[in-house]
């Protein structure tokens, strides 16, 4: 089990990134994989105490790499994604895969 520990103002732009992909008949990962962590991420969206940072419980390194290469296709250029956020989201996913991998 993972856990990403995200602020709710990087939250709202991991989710708008990774359904920008998700939504695109090109996306990066299987159909059976998107409804997964959309999944998560509504849960996690569900669970959060306002103002307060989103805990996204993901299965395996698999799903977070997937979280990681949709948000990254669909977030880059995102109108709802500033640049500062994009570098901030692939980081923690990033940090996120390191301490998975000790």
């Amino acid at each position: 089990m993972i856990m990403l520990r995200i602020e709710p103002g990087l939250f709202s732009a991991l989710r708008a990134g990774f359904e920008a992909a998700a939504c695109d008949d090109d996306a990066p990962i299987s159909p059976k994989l998107i409804s997964r962590l959309r999944q998560a991420l509504a849960d996690a969206a569900a669970a959060a105490p306002p103002r307060r940072p989103i805990l996204v419980m993901l299965e395996s390194v698999a799903e977070l790499y997937a979280l990681g290469d949709c948000f990254s296709v669909g977030g880059e250029g995102h109108p709802r994604v500033t640049g500062a956020q994009w570098e901030a989201i692939n980081a923690l996913i990033d940090q996120a895969a390191g301490a998975a991998a000790s």
